[in-house]
């Protein structure tokens, strides 16, 4: 445990370091390529936590092993659907230039997939207000 605690020390130490070379180099953009790296890293520390403990969670808790399954599979359905309905037409940029389908069926996914979970998080939020509600009456 205390591993995990010194780990986010050293982390929040780098990133304050490399917050602070960026604002007193702000002139100077040469350093841009360490900002990316360490950015990167980041990224790559929390796609594998966030990957990663889900599963030690489930060998520590297996009943749990259903609740996750449904839940990934409700969301692969959520973006499933936001992939169906994604046109993937072209349409001509304000550079004159046309898009080609497949940029334009990402996009058209990436939105719809962004409503949809947003749309799903504020009434999960709304119905979990008015079930606490109902329940504290």
């Amino acid at each position: 445990m205390k591993f995990i605690k010194y780990f986010k020390w050293l982390l929040l130490g780098v990133t304050i370091v490399v917050i602070l070379i960026f604002f007193l180099n702000a002139e100077n953009m040469s350093n841009i390529n360490m900002y990316l790296v360490w950015g990167y890293i980041l990224l790559g520390i929390a796609i594998v936590l966030s990957l990663g403990l889900p599963f030690l969670y489930i060998t520590q808790k297996p009943q749990m092993l259903k609740k996750t399954l449904l839940s990934a599979g409700a969301l692969f359905a959520v973006l499933l659907i936001a992939y169906l309905l994604a046109s993937g037409e072209p349409i001509t940029l304000f550079d004159g230039s046309v898009s080609t389908t497949a940029d334009s069926k990402l996009a058209d996914f990436c939105l719809y997939a962004m409503y949809f979970l947003v749309g799903i998080a504020i009434l999960s939020l709304l119905a979990g207000g008015l079930r606490s509600m109902i329940r504290n009456r």
